[in-house]
């Protein structure tokens, strides 16, 4: 079937049902094989009316000029056809799919179709009353979908085009489609939930240029207010995004889930989540303009197995260009709703890991190598008025970076849970500046500075408790204005500094930890404590343990006599105690004296007294 030209002498003003090639509806099946439809006002294939029937080989073309109604190469309203081994080309829009009727079911399928060059959209697929956002049925599925050139070059009219995929209110399913060379967002939808369902779909090179365009116009990929619900968000499995003008991945408002997704070489940043809860792992970001993995006012966002490498090169701030960015997310402490990124990796960022104004941030398993500009991970609450902390577990940061006047890690404002940190830089190692609202913890750690200047700087602390920690600096740790516990610590046997500067205001306890030079001090107002824990046993005189035998310690100097019972096994390790103090004006104490007692049954004994110094 042939059909050449319709509509075009008809008056605009009259009945839109003019200009259209082949008309299904009355729920009529045809089975239609090799058509050819050139150059109609209105439609080329027009659905309606609870039709089906299997169409294949249908080329449409030059389907435009409608004024009273959508014009369109491929109609489907109200309809479930099959359409295989097709193409539309240079149309106003190439496929319009519309539910209008509740009660019918729309969903048409297509295989093996090629849109090419729409003027105004490439598909289309809506439910035509907005307000039924509740109820989103799955309206349109896709096998291997091709769209390129909307609004482009060679459109009837360039640069009027608005998208090439476009979904509003609605659902769709794809199962393969390549989506690019359209200057205009590549995929865009709007109030969507789980009957969203999209694999193995490519965008190249698509996003509207201009810096007067709208951010999300500029996009690869852009959703907003996908819908969370009973049945889960939309799914957005295997996603390519390459080279769009703007965002490779935006998303905002709403949930998503979803698998393996790359994206590189986009105008901004890779991944866009703005007031979002995305369950996404094994992404891959590379080589944008902007941040890897951007997250912006979200929460209940859980990211794993995420790569950034080479974003941000040339950006002026860690803001503006680092591999993860995370602001404002989470700004309130709230059950379920924390942030968290599991093994997530930075390699050749401009900066790697940046947070602003977040806190109930959970990472866990961070790698940073070779940011190109410092601190490879930097953290600043001082726009929060909320109180919280950010938990920090497993992070290495390997940085040969040049500059000596900045940090490896880089804290200001910030209350944290840190374990298992390995530094290893040339540049100045960690500095810490606590809100103070909340304990801050340090465990199982090593920092590792070869800086002249700075190795560890830790600030307003109202109590920081570091346990099982290594230093190996060219400088003296600093601290200031801080209450600082550290346990079973110590400084490696090649390293230069094994002393602190205690700056002012500021009390150490150097707890059970290893041999420790003298302090240096600027102010006179700092106390360091060297302290032990004491392995407490009460035996009988067959040197078997006592049960629940009552012990007491007493001190020459600095501490109170001390009681306890013990447990069942009648061993418990006590204390800590002061053994030695150091003050600016005294410098080092006589070693304290520990007098030991016990009580068992009425019968008490004591034994002989020892000096606290191990």
């Amino acid at each position: 079937m042939i059909i050449e030209g319709g509509g075009q002498d008809i008056p605009l003003n009259t009945n839109w049902r003019k200009g259209i090639g082949l008309s299904v509806g009355a729920s009529s099946s045809p089975i239609v094989n090799g058509a050819l439809i050139n150059d109609l006002v209105t439609r080329g294939l027009n659905y309606w009316g609870n039709s089906g029937g299997i169409i294949s080989n249908l080329h449409v073309s030059n389907i435009s000029g409608a004024t009273t109604t959508i014009a369109a190469g491929i109609w489907v309203e109200d309809s479930l056809p099959l359409i295989i081994d097709s193409s539309v080309k240079r149309s106003d829009n190439g496929i319009y799919v519309r539910h209008i009727t509740q009660g019918w079911n729309t969903r048409p399928t297509f295989t093996n179709v090629i849109v090419e060059d729409s003027q105004y959209r490439g598909v289309m697929v809506e439910q035509y009353n907005h307000s039924q956002f509740s109820n989103l049925p799955m309206n349109a599925v896709f096998t291997n979908l091709i769209i390129r050139g909307t609004g482009g070059i060679d459109a009837k009219t360039p640069g009027l085009g608005i998208a090439a995929l476009d979904v509003n209110t609605s659902g769709i399913k794809i199962e393969g489609a390549l989506i690019e060379n359209n200057p205009v967002v590549g995929f865009r939808a709007y109030m969507i939930d789980s009957s969203m369902i999209v694999n193995n779909l490519t965008l190249l090179g698509n996003g509207e240029n201009g810096l007067s365009v709208p951010f999300n116009d500029r996009a690869g990929l852009f959703w907003r207010s996908s819908n969370w619900g009973t049945s889960g968000p939309p799914t957005l499995n295997n996603l390519v995004v390459r080279n769009s003008s703007g965002p490779g991945i935006l998303l905002w408002k709403g949930g998503v889930r979803g698998t393996n997704w790359e994206t590189s070489e986009n105008g901004a940043s890779g991944v866009d989540f703005r007031e979002f809860h995305p369950d996404v792992n094994a992404i891959q970001s590379m080589n944008n303009t902007g941040h890897g993995v951007s997250v912006r006012d979200s929460s209940n966002v859980e990211l794993e197995y995420i790569v950034t490498s080479g974003n941000g090169v040339g950006s002026l701030s860690a803001n503006l260009g680092s591999g993860f960015y995370f602001d404002e997310s989470n700004d309130v402490v709230s059950g379920g709703k924390n942030v968290s990124c599991y093994v997530c990796t930075s390699i050749d960022d401009n900066y790697g890991i940046t947070v602003e104004d977040s806190i109930d941030l959970q990472l866990d398993t961070l790698t940073i190598i070779n940011s190109i500009n410092s601190p490879a991970f930097s953290a600043d609450n001082s726009g929060l008025s909320q109180n919280g902390n950010i938990i920090i577990n497993d992070i290495l940061i390997y940085s040969n970076s040049t500059d000596p006047d900045s940090y490896a890690i880089e804290l200001n404002d910030v209350d944290a849970e840190i374990s298992n940190l390995e530094i290893q830089v040339d540049n100045k190692g960690l500095y810490w500046d606590a809100e103070g609202s909340l304990i801050s913890y340090l465990n199982d750690s090593i920092i590792d500075s070869q800086n002249t200047d700075s190795c560890l700087d830790l600030v307003d602390h109202s109590e920081l408790l570091i346990n099982n920690t290594g230093l190996r600096c060219n400088s003296s740790p600093s601290i200031d204005a801080s209450f600082v516990n550290m346990t079973n610590s110590f400084f490696y046997s090649n390293s230069s500094s094994k002393n602190f500067l205690m700056k002012s205001s500021s009390h150490l306890r150097w707890i059970s930890s290893s041999v420790m030079d003298t302090p240096s001090f600027q102010s006179d107002d700092n106390i360091v404590d060297e302290m032990w824990f004491v392995e407490t046993h009460v035996l009988n005189q067959y040197l078997n343990h006592i049960p629940f035998s009552s012990v007491n310690l007493s001190f020459d100097n600095y501490e109170s006599e001390y009681f306890q019972i013990l447990p069942y096994e009648g061993i418990d390790i006590l204390g800590p105690f002061i053994g030695e103090r150091w003050t600016p004006i005294s410098g080092w104490s006589e070693v304290n004296n520990v007098h030991t007692g016990c009580d068992y049954d009425l019968v008490h004994n004591d034994s002989e007294s020892f000096e606290l110094n191990s």
